[in-house]
């Protein structure tokens, strides 16, 4: 009997369609854990990059409050690591009670994925231009200005623009391996909604992932306990109908109640 991530699936067609989706969601797992690592590496060094050039431009703090505020750590580094680790318990238990409604759920949020990933690549690439941006703003920078600033000195305004250019070189570089992360998700979360669908019109066509001993079982009648005639005496005539119950016998009084 094959087995899949724990789970006994007899059908070799539905165990083929549990691995394919529950290895997606593993990729997800993974690919979301090295986002979200990207995202914590980013954040601080943007934070610092923010607090260094708010020393010679005051608007860059202000422009930044967001991505240096508490929601953006919720966002940007939790979300991606909770989520596809629930995701994935949630398929795995509607694989393992074949329950219909679980496994259209996951259907949903993977299509919730893709399009948020799909938003993931296209804010991946401008922010990518927006740091290449701030990169030359800071390279064409003019430190001269603050020839005799007692507040920012030459020197002072020259360590920070040199600071800035090689935040936003590594900024630059987490940027496009955050889009090529996206893309990948992109082209994971796909890969779980196709399967995921597929796992869906599956069940409702009264095929099954696991065999579910705790089931309950169903009687003929609505009689628990009725005995089934499966066979009978060659030869014999069939007292019962074959597939029926047998009935109870009539209650005979003993002689001495005749008495």
């Amino acid at each position: 009997m094959p087995q899949v991530f724990g789970l006994d699936i007899p059908d070799e067609r539905m165990a083929k369609i549990a691995r394919t989706l529950l290895q997606a969601h593993a990729v997800v797992v993974c690919l979301c854990v090295t986002y979200g690592i990207l995202e914590c590496v980013e954040y601080f060094l943007l934070k610092d990059a923010v607090e260094d050039a708010q020393t010679y431009n005051a608007s860059a703090a202000e422009e930044n409050s967001f991505a240096t505020g508490g929601l953006a750590v919720v966002f940007n580094m939790f979300l991606p690591l909770i989520c596809p680790i629930g995701v994935f318990f949630i398929i795995r238990t509607g694989l393992k009670t074949n329950n219909a409604s679980l496994i259209q759920i996951v259907s949903f949020l993977d299509g919730c994925c893709s399009c948020c990933m799909g938003c993931g690549i296209l804010i991946g690439v401008l922010t990518v231009i927006y740091v290449m941006n701030e990169k030359t703003m800071a390279e064409e920078y003019d430190c001269s200005k603050h020839e005799g600033d007692e507040d920012v000195t030459v020197a002072r305004c020259e360590d920070l623009r040199r600071s800035v250019m090689d935040i936003t070189n590594i900024l630059t570089v987490l940027g496009i391996l955050g889009t090529v992360v996206s893309g990948m998700l992109l082209v994971v979360c796909l890969v779980g909604t196709f399967k995921s669908r597929e796992a869906h019109s599956a069940l409702l066509q009264a095929n099954t992932f696991c065999i579910n001993l705790g089931a309950p079982q169903q009687y003929p009648n609505n009689q628990p306990g009725a005995v089934m005639v499966v066979g009978q005496v060659v030869g014999q005539p069939a007292a019962v109908p074959m597939g029926q119950p047998i009935g109870r016998p009539a209650f005979v009084p003993h002689k001495d109640e005749l008495r």
